[in-house]
């Protein structure tokens, strides 16, 4: 019965030590190196002032630092969008579908036809049910790519499945 417990430990070793190297590396962060050139400012929404002016002479050389990198005034660093959404169901009689089940999915770019193999693609953002007045609403963050959503309403009588375009940072759709 030794064995066991070298057994233990040998697999101990095995899970932890590629995470202790997974967690090692990088640089660290958040201290301040005092390698920075000073020619931005940063405001308290952590974004570049309006008289940031970037180095010309940054361009001639590669970069060995983030503080090296050239980057326009008008780059935005944000990779995702925030989008409000609202969604109403009402039957046919223009009476609210209560408690019904709804999903929303990410489309990855834009398609025309329910056959396109895009629609494979499709992820799943959020799932919710709408409330007593048959309304549904969620705030999302989404890929900053995205284009349009897939809505599909668990409910029978109608088209429960609507793709929708994302157009800037509310987004309402009915069901009917």
């Amino acid at each position: 019965m030794k064995t066991l417990p070298a057994l233990t430990l040998s697999l101990s070793l095995c899970l932890s030590l590629p995470l202790l190297v997974a967690c090692g590396g990088g640089g660290g962060g958040g201290g301040d190196d005092g390698g920075g050139n000073g020619s931005s400012s940063v405001n308290q929404d952590n974004t570049a002032a309006d008289t940031y002016t970037p180095d010309g002479s940054r361009l001639l050389s590669a970069a060995s630092a983030s503080d090296d990198l050239y980057v326009e005034p008008v780059f935005d660093f944000r990779s995702s969008q925030s989008i409000q959404l609202y969604i109403s169901a009402v039957d046919s009689d223009n009476v609210p579908l209560t408690y019904s089940r709804i999903s929303v999915y990410l489309i990855p770019g834009t398609i025309t036809e329910w056959n396109d193999e895009l629609m494979d693609q499709a992820e799943l953002l959020t799932r919710g049910i709408t409330n007593a007045d048959g309304l549904f609403s969620r705030q999302l963050d989404i890929p900053g790519f995205g284009q349009q959503l897939l809505l599909v309403l668990d409910a029978m009588g109608f088209e429960n499945k609507q793709l929708v375009t994302i157009d800037g940072t509310s987004l309402t759709h009915q069901f009917n």
